[in-house]
C-alpha cells in the first residue's frame, strides 16, 4: 500500500502543478476573445454558438470514446473472469466424480450437485452480464459515430468562418483545449484524492493491528518480568523498557543515509531513533512535516529538510512500514539506592543477577554448570540455595556441577553423584541422598578439605568470630 501511496501522492502532485495553468489560461483567452471580437464585429455573436455547438459535440465524442474505452477494460476482466470459472466449475465437477466413487452417502452428493448448480447459475449470469456490455458497446459506439457526424459540418462551417482570423482563432482553440484537458485533471484529481484517503486508511488500520499486537506482547512480558521479580526476593529487578530496541531501525537508516559522512550520519541516525517510531517518521516523510520533525529531533529546520527529502523515496518508506521495533528487557542490580543495568555490572554482579532470574523458571529442568563461581557465599546460600530448594519444593529437577558443599548440603539434594577419574575415564564413586553416610564423606572431604579442616575452621570461627 505504501508504494501506491507513494505513486499516488507524486501523480497529485504534478496533476496540481498542471492545474496552477488556469489562471494563465483564462487570463490569455480573455485577451484573445477581445481582440477577435473587435474584429469580427457583428458576425461575433453566430460565430460564438457555432463554437459552443462544436464544444458540445466534441464532449459528447470524448466523453462516448471514454465510455468505450472503459467497456473494453470490463469486458477483458469479464472474460478473464469467466474463463477462470469455467475451470473451477470443471473441477469442481470432477471432484464430485471422485468423492461418488468412494463415498456412498447422499448428502455429499446433494451439497455437489447444488454447489454445481451454483457454479454454473453463475458462469450463465456472467455471460449475461456480458452480452449487457456487448448492447452497450454497440449503443455508446453508435453515439460516438453520431456525434462525430455532428461534429464534422459545424467543424467546417467555423473554418470557413474563422479563415480571416489566423493566429488569434488558433491560439483561442488551443487555449480551449488545454482548458478541457484541465477539466479532466480536475476529475482525475478527485478520483485520486479519494483513492489516496481511502489507501491513508486501509494502511492506518493495518499498522493499529500491528501496534495492538506489539502492545499485547509488552503487556504479557511485563507482567512475566513483574512476577518474575517477585519471585526472586532479593536485589534484582527484572525491568521491560517498551518499544526500547532501535537497532533493525538505526541499521536501516544507515543503509539508507549513505550520502552523509559517517560521523554526521550517525548523529543525525541516534537523534531520530531517540525522539521517534518508524511509523511517525514515514507520515512525517509523506506529509513533508519539517516543523514537527525538526522540533522533536532537536535538529535544525535546514538539515530536517535535507533528511526528509533523502528518505522520500518509494522503497525508503515502503521498508519503514515492515520495520519492528522491539521490546528491551533489562535485569538490575539495587545497589544501595542505584539501580545498575547488567551492562554496568561486573562478572560477579552479573550472575549476582541473571542466577536468581534462571532458578524463578518453574516448569522446565535446569543444568547449572558451577554456579558458585564469581558468588561469595552469603549471596550463594541466601539467594541461589534458596532458589534451588523452592524448585525442588515445586517439583523442578536442577542439575548442578558444583564444587561447593552448600549447595548439596543447605540446598538438600535429593540425589547426589559423587565422580571420579583415573585421567582417562570418569566414573560414579558414589550415588544417593546428601545426607547418606558416604555422600557426607565425599562432600566433607572433597569439598570441605577434610574432616580435620573442617573443624579446624570451625574452630577459628568459634574463638574468633563474634557472628
Amino acid at each position: 500500500m505504501t508504494s501506491d501511496i507513494y505513486d499516488i501522492r507524486s501523480e497529485l502532485e504534478d496533476r496540481r502543478e498542471e492545474a496552477k495553468k488556469r489562471v494563465r489560461l483564462l487570463a490569455d483567452r480573455e485577451l484573445l476573445a477581445s481582440q477577435e471580437k473587435s474584429l469580427l464585429g457583428d458576425s461575433a455573436g453566430r460565430l460564438t454558438d457555432q463554437r459552443s455547438a462544436l464544444h458540445q459535440a466534441e464532449d459528447r465524442v470524448l466523453s462516448t470514446g471514454r465510455t468505450l474505452e472503459r467497456i473494453k477494460e470490463v469486458q477483458k476482466e469479464l472474460g478473464d473472469i469467466l474463463r477462470l470459472h469455467a475451470g473451477q466449475t470443471e473441477r469442481l465437477s470432477t471432484a464430485a466424480e471422485m468423492s461418488a466413487k468412494f463415498l456412498d452417502r447422499e448428502s455429499v452428493s446433494i451439497a455437489f450437485t447444488q454447489a454445481i448448480r451454483s457454479a454454473r447459475q453463475l458462469e450463465n449470469d456472467l455471460n449475461i452480464a456480458q452480452d449487457a456490455l456487448s448492447s452497450s458497446q454497440i449503443v455508446t459506439q453508435d453515439e460516438n459515430e453520431a456525434a462525430r457526424a455532428m461534429a464534422a459540418p459545424i467543424r467546417e462551417q467555423l473554418e470557413q468562418a474563422e479563415a480571416g482570423l489566423g493566429q488569434i482563432t488558433a491560439q483561442l482553440r488551443n487555449i480551449d483545449a488545454e482548458l478541457k484537458a484541465l477539466e479532466d485533471n480536475d476529475e482525475a484529481l478527485d478520483a485520486l484524492e479519494i483513492r489516496l484517503r481511502d489507501l491513508l486508511r486501509k494502511r492506518a488500520d493495518e499498522l493499529d493491528k500491528v501496534e495492538r499486537t506489539e502492545e499485547e506482547f509488552y503487556r504479557a512480558r511485563f507482567e512475566i518480568a513483574s512476577l518474575t521479580t517477585k519471585q526472586i526476593a532479593s536485589n534484582v529487578v527484572v525491568v521491560v523498557n517498551h518499544l526500547a530496541d532501535s537497532a533493525e531501525f538505526a541499521e536501516f537508516l544507515q543503509r539508507e543515509l549513505k550520502g552523509t559522512s559517517t560521523r554526521a550520519r550517525a548523529s543525525l541516525i541516534d537523534s531520530v531513533c531517540e525522539s521517534v517510531l518508524p511509523r511517525q517518521l514515514l507520515e512525517m516523510v509523506e506529509n513533508n512535516d519539517v516543523a514537527t520533525f525538526s522540533a522533536i529531533t532537536g535538529i535544525s529546520v535546514d538539515r530536517a529538510q535535507k533528511l526528509l527529502d533523502n528518505l522520500n523515496k518509494k522503497p525508503i518508506l515502503k521498508g519503514l512500514t515492515q520495520i519492528n521495533l522491539s521490546d528491551e528487557v533489562d535485569f538490575r542490580l539495587r545497589d544501595g539506592a542505584v539501580d545498575k543495568s547488567v551492562d554496568e555490572l561486573s562478572t560477579g554482579q552479573k550472575c549476582a543477577v541473571t542466577l536468581p532470574i534462571v532458578l524463578s523458571e518453574r516448569e522446565r529442568t535446569l543444568i547449572l554448570d558451577q554456579p558458585e563461581d564469581h558468588l561469595d557465599n552469603a549471596f550463594l546460600v541466601a539467594n541461589i540455595v534458596t532458589g534451588l530448594r523452592t524448585r525442588s519444593k515445586q517439583g523442578a529437577q536442577t542439575i548442578v556441577a558444583t564444587h561447593n558443599a552448600n549447595i548439596p548440603v543447605l540446598g538438600s539434594a535429593d540425589n547426589v553423584i559423587v565422580l571420579t577419574s583415573d585421567g582417562k575415564n570418569g566414573s560414579v564413586e558414589a550415588q544417593e541422598q546428601f545426607d547418606d553416610e558416604q555422600i557426607v564423606d565425599s562432600i566433607t572431604r572433597l569439598m570441605e578439605g577434610g574432616r580435620d579442616a573442617f573443624s579446624r575452621r570451625s574452630a577459628f570461627y568459634s574463638q574468633y568470630g563474634t557472628v
